[in-house]
């Protein structure tokens, strides 16, 4: 699926003003391919209680969008995860492979150049949460944000600087997202490595939350009482509401992600603090409300 929504409704948390740019709209993967612990009966249910286009029934798998959250701050503008990107090289998944998207166009329809940008903030580091953090300029990959102070968890990084350093001689790490997306921006100097509880803004801060990777984060949102989370694969799909127990076959660590992910899903429920999950398909800002045992999303847009 190609085409995006072309709804860019702001919502509004006091100063904060949110909204989403998609990358991707709709890209299917087999149900064991993301959640191992899963049965095909969830796929019926999800269908059932939440909404059928979450899945495909009829060859087993379930739909994942990637965008990116957009925060509007007074005057300043944040962008959280930055999906696949465009030119990268990601032969082992054909759907990021080569893209010639629409992002940056996507932008500029809610009045954002990539200049404007003042923060990017990645809940972690894999490949489809900082693809757009660089571009193809001259055959060299530089900063897509030109002006932007780029945001990540120092533990996260470091993680990550390891597992390259030890596996570079033989194949690239993060299907190669970590030397064309990450690199790069630390090359720049516009990467900033925080720690737990950091503040890159009033009315931000970060939260690390290990579990689906060594230092992934939630980014909170608050002014005026209003509060936002952005979670992202902490909370990968709507299966992940009727059955939070299940983590996805790339956790790190899966039994600190479900933990992580029970507890959140347990603050946030039948409150009015919107959560942003990784991967829902749009309209994916909206509030959670206990649905028996089990929970459901409610969008705000």
């Amino acid at each position: 699926m190609n085409q995006h929504s072309t709804n860019h409704t702001h919502l509004s948390l006091g100063r904060i003003r949110l909204s989403q740019v998609v990358d991707i709209d709709c890209e299917a993967f087999g149900l064991h391919d993301i959640f191992p612990d899963a049965n095909f009966s969830d796929l019926r249910q999800v269908a059932d209680r939440i909404d059928k286009r979450h899945v495909d029934m009829s060859t087993g798998s379930v739909c994942l969008s990637f965008y990116s959250t957009i925060a509007r701050i007074g005057d300043k503008i944040a962008v959280i995860d930055t999906c696949c990107g465009n030119d990268k090289q990601r032969p082992d998944r054909l759907g990021w492979h080569q893209r010639k998207g629409d992002y940056i166009a996507q932008l500029a329809l809610q009045g954002i150049r990539p200049e404007d940008v003042d923060l990017v903030m990645c809940t972690h580091l894999h490949a489809d949460h900082v693809g757009w953090n660089t571009k193809l300029e001259n055959g060299k990959w530089v900063p897509t944000f030109p002006n932007a102070r780029y945001v990540f968890a120092e533990q996260e990084y470091a993680y990550w600087l390891e597992q390259h350093q030890v596996n570079r001689a033989s194949k690239p790490i993060l299907y190669g997202s970590f030397a064309d997306s990450v690199l790069p921006v630390i090359d720049s100097g516009q990467a900033q490595l925080v720690h737990d509880g950091h503040s890159p803004l009033t009315g931000v801060h970060i939260e690390v939350a290990p579990g689906h990777t060594p230092g992934a984060a939630l980014i909170h949102l608050d002014d005026d009482g209003k509060r936002a989370v952005v979670c992202g694969d902490l909370l990968h799909h709507p299966l992940q509401l009727l059955r939070p127990e299940v983590s996805t076959r790339f956790c790190v660590d899966p039994e600190a992600a479900r933990q992580t992910r029970k507890r959140l899903l347990s603050q946030v429920a039948n409150t009015n603090t919107l959560l942003v999950p990784g991967h829902f398909l749009p309209p994916s800002i909206g509030t959670v409300a206990t649905d028996g045992s089990a929970y459901r999303f409610v969008p705000a847009i």
